[in-house]
């Protein structure tokens, strides 16, 4: 207890603020994660070109940092990568959204906003035209967050499950 109480102390008495969602190293990270609420295509059938594959994201009002970027890792196999001039984000009230860079790590694509996204609003991101992989099933995109900043932490939301269908309904 008496620990507790002088470590208290010390962060009390340092003198030097630390904003919400920031630690003294200059890290930022969300106090609430943002969540994907949404993966889904326009088009569920294999070979299909010109689908739209979707995700969206919602950034609470409570979490500390605005949203910076996200992560998507493309799965293994026979989902094509996006080439940048294919990916597009929109705001909650229907905006575009600029990107201050797209890359590409392996198949993780990184995006990250020209303006940081706002706590308590949502953005869509969309790979367009994309050719559905040949082979049904399920296929997994892994999506992560991190807050704007110079060293943001980043944050594994969720996997967005896609499912493609063969002709007669098989997976």
């Amino acid at each position: 207890m008496r620990m507790l109480i002088l470590g208290i102390a010390l962060v009390l008495l340092s003198g030097t603020p630390v904003p919400a969602g920031q630690l003294q190293s200059g890290e930022t990270f969300f106090e609430r994660f943002p969540a994907l609420t949404r993966a889904a295509t326009s088009n569920y059938s294999t070979s299909y070109n010109f689908a739209r594959y979707i995700f969206e994201v919602n950034v609470p009002t409570d979490s500390g940092e605005p949203l910076g970027g996200l992560v998507i890792g493309i799965p293994d196999g026979p989902v094509r990568v996006p080439s940048p001039d294919m990916i597009r984000a929109v705001s909650s009230d229907g905006a575009a959204l600029d990107f201050a860079q797209v890359s590409l790590e392996g198949r993780n694509l990184r995006l990250v906003f020209a303006r940081p996204v706002s706590p308590g609003a949502k953005v869509t991101i969309e790979f367009y035209p994309m050719r559905n992989p040949r082979i049904g099933g399920t296929y997994l995109f892994e999506v992560s967050a991190f807050p704007s900043g110079s060293a943001p932490r980043t944050q594994f939301l969720s996997f967005g499950r896609v499912t493609f269908y063969e002709p007669g309904g098989r997976r």
